[in-house]
């Protein structure tokens, strides 16, 4: 699972990174894998923010803008991950926002509470596992997201998908459409016109291709190595 904190407060951030590390160490025994990313401002956070499954927010440095309008602009890009609000200096909770999708977590922050953040918002993601339909040339079968590997463009009337679990898909159409169907897979990225792959499968990347976790390998031009980077903060 990927976490993003956005806090312009760096004693805050670096506190909340140091309990999200280890509650990453204790969700290990779960077989859950935990990924925090750590951002200063709003710029930072908006570069790629379909990455993440969940955003901890506080901003109280700018009048302008605070944790809601973080959250309200995420939502505008439709990200509908959870946004979990820490209240410091702003009542979060009294603002009565009607947006989807929000938690509220006083600071001082508590491990135990966080905890139980980190819990609801795995159950949440267990649960809204978006169901995809792929139709073959034979069949149509109901993938679910993490089931997807990476799709690759033949020619103009065929792709082939790759699957986890080893299947591979005769699909008779473009990766253009595929990636319009699949546009709510969290962590899908194109590469060129030939390859759409699942980013959290990618195990390394060199400067001329990019090796899955199925052992399959891709190949990358040097404009595209240096925004994968970018992309997975490497």
């Amino acid at each position: 699972m990927h976490i993003a904190i956005c806090d312009d407060n760096i004693a805050d951030r670096k506190q909340l990174e140091r309990l999200l590390n280890r509650e990453a160490d204790r969700r290990v025994k779960e077989g859950i894998s935990l990924y925090i990313d750590s951002f200063g401002n709003i710029a930072s956070l908006m570069h790629a923010p379909a990455l993440y499954d969940v955003f901890y927010i506080d901003m109280t440095a700018s009048d302008d803008e605070n944790g809601i309008d973080l959250a309200s602009l995420l939502r505008s890009h439709n990200i509908e991950s959870p946004v979990v609000l820490c209240s410091s200096k702003i009542p979060y909770k009294e603002y009565h926002c009607t947006l989807n999708n929000l938690i509220y977590l006083d600071k001082p922050i508590r491990a135990e509470e966080l905890s139980d953040t980190v819990s609801m918002v795995i159950r949440l993601k267990q649960q809204s596992q978006p169901t995809f339909e792929i139709r073959t040339r034979k069949k149509t079968i109901y993938i679910e997201s993490e089931d997807f590997l990476y799709a690759k463009q033949i020619n103009n009337r065929q792709a082939l998908v790759y699957l986890q679990d080893g299947t591979v898909c005769d699909l008779p159409d473009s990766i253009d459409n595929l990636e319009l169907i699949m546009k709510k897979h969290p962590s899908l990225i194109r590469m060129a016109k030939h390859y759409l792959v699942n980013s959290s499968t990618i195990q390394k990347i060199t400067l001329t291709s990019m090796l899955l976790s199925n052992g399959a390998k891709i190949p990358l031009g040097f404009g595209e190595y240096r925004e994968l980077k970018k992309i997975l903060k490497l």
